[in-house]
């Protein structure tokens, strides 16, 4: 199941890992730093970061980013410590808090770190500036665990008040709160956001739907007490770790546990994967290294040689091949099973159908869909006796009512055999239209139909109405596809014609034309493609949705030609799909470099270099809350810096920076350091004004 490259022993219990170019960084509960060589797996480099120093066996007040920056909660005091391994170890950082703190986690992108305390309380540490920039509002009781998405753009905040938060990072503001069965241990975000999962101390795992705020499902372990949760490449399975020495393979859409594996180590502390390995740490001191693509390779082949049983066998002997998108693989193959499987099931071929199918059926929605086909054999076989006997009203009557039976290829052929023989009869009424014998032939073409009662309708039009066919069949020829539709909506039983269907399909081809213009930036070409559709009526609404888009897509690239920023982000704004555009990307990295620069001065308090900065981003109303956050840093700061040389205006600078951001945690610790508390608890503030629009001031310092 787990393919194992080295498993290594380093004594005491390891609570932080990070793989990182070709090594791999640990760090023990006794501040003990090892880096080991990613090939090798022997130690380069042991020290110990500070002595006689210990914390608990599954702590998490240690971690390291993803540059290998390492953070240390300093023993017997409320410091925190910063050791960067270039070449040598080195300090580069102390924090002093208030509070001692019970987590750390730093950001995927390595540029903030958030702290929290064993009080609730959180604090958000950017990197770079070496400084918190912000205090969350603080929780009921100690903060349990801490997860950012993939692209940094979200965070959960778990606490032992059996909550998480999910806030926005642009500005810190709550999104939604989850209430849990017991305390958060551990989360991740699925790769697109639209799920955070979640692991409990009491054994549950929780899926939760971000945009929805709706609980998908709680799934309860009553023997194991969950410490991780850790995806890979797929969204679709995750590893579940425990303080015991089970790993639970899991299946995050269905949420059953797929596959137990027994470790010779227990207390899972952290799970790290490159391209070909897996890491694990552990608390009994336990370092594992499992080989992640062991029999990739003759999985994918047999996937392509469709030799799926073999493909099973060679990905169940390796779990991280669920992990890394191998079983996906194999799962995309279903549809064309399952086609399959339904001929075997209408030959009757039980064994053989279920041997085929067998290897997709530890998927639950692939086991159910096979199940629902099994469970209903008898009526398959009513059905194809009905046709095979040529009774098909009865055959027909049965696929109504059933409507997996439409999936049959015995269906299809009869369908097909219906329109073979409508086709038939057209003809012959084509060539001598008003002729009553040309009639009489055609009904007897259509003999076997005649009381299918799903036909009558369509047989009854064609003997009596056989002009609106032929009009409809000219159109189509013309290329009057407005006029063949409106057509067909008055006469409905033209939309079960051949012609019909085909018009569709074609339509369908187009508008992927379009679509496949406009990724190769040929936008003149697709909105003449898209123009020509607007007469197909039922793809009307999704062509004039096309057409706005190219129309969209051409002013913005027109911004982007003239550097007009407040243009290409007043259409980003109101046109979201923009924002996956590679233009997009590299807007937001010159935003956020020049932000970063920013900060710099907004650390020093120089609110007006700030603004300079700025300067071209400040009236930017997509970027309002990135520019909000850095411009409240530098307006705290400011106050301080403003301290040092002469007294100020409490009361009119305090009113300057609650109008503009209510009463937060920083002002209100500001206040509590200078004892003005009195005259911010005297200042009228209404929370429902914090959403509206804050108008920017160079200076809200009052003297």
């Amino acid at each position: 199941m787990i393919e194992t490259k080295k498993l290594l022993n380093l004594g005491d219990p390891l609570v932080a890992l990070k793989e990182y170019g070709d090594k791999v960084s640990i760090i023990n509960n006794h501040y003990t730093y090892f880096q080991l060589d990613k090939f090798s797996f022997k130690i380069d480099k042991k020290a110990i970061i500070e002595k006689d120093a210990s914390a608990h066996q599954f702590s998490k007040k240690f971690d390291i980013s993803k540059n290998n920056l390492q953070v240390y909660p300093k023993q017997h005091s409320k410091n925190m410590i910063f050791v960067k391994d270039n070449h040598r170890l080195k300090i580069v950082a102390n924090l002093k808090l208030d509070i001692n703190p019970s987590i750390v986690k730093f950001s995927h992108n390595s540029k903030m770190l958030l702290i929290g305390s064993s009080d609730g309380d959180i604090w958000l540490y950017d990197v770079n500036l070496k400084k918190i920039i912000y205090t969350f509002f603080p929780r009921a009781d100690e903060i349990s665990s801490i997860a950012f998405s993939k692209d940094d753009s979200l965070v959960a905040i778990g606490s032992f008040d059996k909550k998480i938060l999910i806030h926005d990072c642009t500005n810190w503001e709550v999104l939604s709160t989850i209430e849990c069965e017991s305390t958060p241990e551990d989360m991740v975000f699925s790769f697109d956001k639209k799920y955070l999962y979640f692991v409990q101390r009491e054994g549950e795992v929780s899926s939760y739907h971000v945009e929805d705020q709706q609980l998908k499902y709680t799934k309860k372990f009553n023997d194991q007490w969950f410490t991780l949760i850790k995806t890979h490449i797929s969204d679709n399975f995750a590893l579940l770790g425990t303080r015991s020495n089970i790993l639970i393979l899991f299946d995050l859409k269905s949420g059953k546990a797929l596959k137990n594996i027994t470790l010779q180590n227990s207390g899972i502390n952290s799970i790290e994967f490159d391209d070909k390995n897996f890491f694990a740490t552990f608390a009994d001191g336990g370092f594992l290294v499992g080989e992640v693509q062991k029999y990739k390779d003759e999985a994918l082949v047999a996937i392509k040689l469709k030799d799926y049983i073999k493909a099973k066998e060679l990905i169940d002997k390796n779990i991280f091949l669920y992990l890394d998108g191998t079983i996906d693989k194999l799962y995309e193959c279903w549809d064309e099973v399952l086609k399959k499987v339904i001929i075997l099931l209408e030959l009757n071929e039980i064994e053989e159908a279920t041997a085929l199918a067998s290897a997709f059926l530890d998927n639950e929605e692939f086991n159910v869909e096979f199940s629902s086909y099994m469970s209903y054999k008898e009526e398959i076989a009513a059905f194809i006796q009905s046709v095979n006997t040529k009774h098909y009203a009865s055959a027909y009557q049965i696929a109504n009512k059933h409507e997996y039976i439409k999936q049959l290829k015995k269906y299809q052929d009869l369908e097909d055999l219906w329109h073979r023989s409508f086709n038939r009869a057209k003809k012959i009424i084509e060539k001598n239209p008003n002729n009553s014998s040309a009639i009489i032939r055609a009904k007897g073409a259509m003999h076997d139909f005649l009381n299918v009662k799903s036909k009558q309708e369509i047989i009854d039009n064609l003997l009596n109405n056989s002009k609106l066919f032929f009009q409809a069949e000219t159109l189509v020829k013309e290329k009057k596809f407005s006029e063949f539709f409106t057509l067909c909506q008055r006469y409905k039983f033209l939309e079960d014609t051949t012609i019909y269907h085909k018009v569709i399909s074609v339509s369908t081809l187009l508008l992927s034309n379009v679509s496949k213009a406009i990724a190769n930036k040929d936008y003149d070409n697709a909105l003449a493609l898209a123009n020509r559709l607007l007469g197909f009526l039922p793809i009307q609404d999704e062509v004039q949705t096309k057409i706005k888009e190219i129309q969209v897509i051409k002013q913005f690239d027109e911004a982007l030609k003239n550097q007009d920023l407040l243009g290409a982000f007043l259409l980003i704004k109101s046109n979201k799909f923009l924002e996956s555009f590679l233009e997009y990307s590299k807007l937001m990295r010159d935003f956020e470099e020049c932000n970063e620069r920013a900060k710099i001065s907004a650390l020093e308090g120089d609110v007006k270099r700030v603004f300079e900065i700025l300067d071209e981003y400040i009236k930017i109303d997509y970027l309002k809350d990135q520019v909000a956050f850095t411009l409240r840093f530098a307006y705290l700061n400011s106050i301080e810096l403003a301290l040092q040389d002469s007294s100020i205006d409490w009361e009119k600078t305090l009113i300057n920076y609650i109008n503009m951001y209510g009463k937060d945690e920083d002002i209100k610790n500001i206040a509590l350091k200078h004892n003005v508390m009195e005259i911010f608890n005297k200042i009228d503030y209404d929370e429902s004004q914090k959403r509206k629009k804050i108008k920017f001031k160079e200076q809200i310092v009052a003297t």
